[in-house]
C-alpha cells in the first residue's frame, strides 16, 4: 500500500527546494545551458505522475520526462514540488522555469501561462463514490457535495451542474475526506482514480467509479508567457513530438502501470 504524504510535507518540500536552489529564472535553452540546470515544477501528490517517496524525493512519470528534457539540454534537472494551486504562480514568480505537473490546457489558463503543444497526455473527469450512493447519470451530482482538489479543472463544470465542491490542498486530503464521509463523492481525473482503486483494492472495496468519464482534458507542459520563451517553447514542442514519434510516452505509461489512452495511441500514429 502506498504511503500518503501530508500536505504539510509537500509544502515543506517545495520550500526546501526553493531554499536550496537560488531563484534565477531561465527562459531559453541557452540560459539553462549557461547556468547548468533547469528548474522544473512537478506534483508531489499525484501518483504515479509526480509524488514524493518516503524520503521526500520527487519521483514519478513527470519527473522522468523532466530528466529527459534536461538530458537533451545537457544540464542538471532540479525539481521543485508544486500543487494544482501553486504551479502557475511558481512560473509567474520565477521559482521554476518549466511546469510538468499534470496541468490541463484550458482557455483560462492560456491567459497566464504558455501551453506547449502537442500535449503529452489526456484524462477525463470521473467520480469516486461509496457504493451506497446512487449516481446513475452526471445530472445526479446536482445538489450533492463533492470533494475536490484546489485549483483543479474538474471543479468548475461540476459546480455549474449544481454540485457543491469542497476543495482540499491535495488529492491525499480529498481521499481522506471522502473516506471520512465529508462528501458524497470525489471528483477528479479518471486515470488517477482508476489507479488508486487498482493499487489499493482493500482500502476502496466499498467504493466505485459509477459514471462513465466525461470531458477530455489534455495535459501540457507550461512555460512563461512572452516572446522571450520562444526558443524554449520550440525546443519543448519538438521534444514532445519526438516522445510521441518514438513511443516514449506509451512506454512510460506502461512502466508506471497506467493503461495506454486513445489520445496517446493516436498521437503516436500521427508522428511516427
Amino acid at each position: 500500500m502506498k504511503k500518503i504524504i501530508p500536505a504539510a510535507l509537500l509544502a515543506a518540500a517545495g520550500l526546501a527546494a526553493a531554499a536550496v536552489f537560488p531563484v534565477q529564472a531561465a527562459d531559453s535553452p541557452q540560459e539553462m545551458k549557461a547556468q547548468g540546470y533547469i528548474t522544473i515544477g512537478v506534483r508531489g501528490d499525484s501518483r504515479p505522475w509526480g509524488y514524493l517517496d518516503p524520503s521526500g524525493k520527487n519521483v514519478g512519470m513527470d519527473i522522468e520526462l523532466g530528466k529527459d528534457i534536461a538530458r537533451r539540454l545537457g544540464v542538471e534537472a532540479r525539481f521543485v514540488t508544486v500543487t494544482t494551486a501553486t504551479r502557475i504562480t511558481f512560473l509567474q514568480q520565477n521559482k521554476i522555469d518549466v511546469a510538468i505537473a499534470t496541468m490541463y490546457d484550458t482557455e483560462e489558463r492560456r491567459r497566464v501561462v504558455r501551453m506547449v503543444e502537442p500535449h503529452y497526455g489526456s484524462v477525463g473527469t470521473a467520480l469516486l463514490a461509496p457504493k451506497s450512493q446512487s449516481f446513475k447519470t452526471w445530472s445526479d451530482i446536482n445538489g450533492k457535495t463533492l470533494c475536490g482538489v484546489s485549483g483543479s479543472t474538474y471543479n468548475t463544470p461540476a459546480e455549474r451542474d449544481g454540485a457543491k465542491v469542497v476543495s482540499f490542498t491535495g488529492l491525499s486530503e480529498a481521499f481522506a475526506a471522502l473516506r471520512a464521509g465529508n462528501c458524497n463523492a470525489l471528483i477528479y481525473g479518471d486515470l488517477q482514480l482508476a489507479l488508486e482503486l487498482q493499487e489499493n483494492p482493500d482500502l476502496w472495496k466499498d467504493y466505485a467509479m459509477p459514471l462513465e468519464s466525461r470531458d477530455d482534458w489534455p495535459w501540457a507542459i507550461g512555460v512563461r508567457l512572452g516572446s522571450k520563451t520562444d526558443a524554449l517553447y520550440t525546443f519543448l514542442s519538438d521534444t514532445v513530438k519526438d516522445w510521441h514519434k518514438t513511443g516514449y510516452l506509451l512506454e512510460e505509461n506502461k512502466k508506471w502501470n497506467v493503461a495506454p489512452t486513445k489520445f496517446l495511441t493516436q498521437l503516436h500514429e500521427k508522428y511516427k
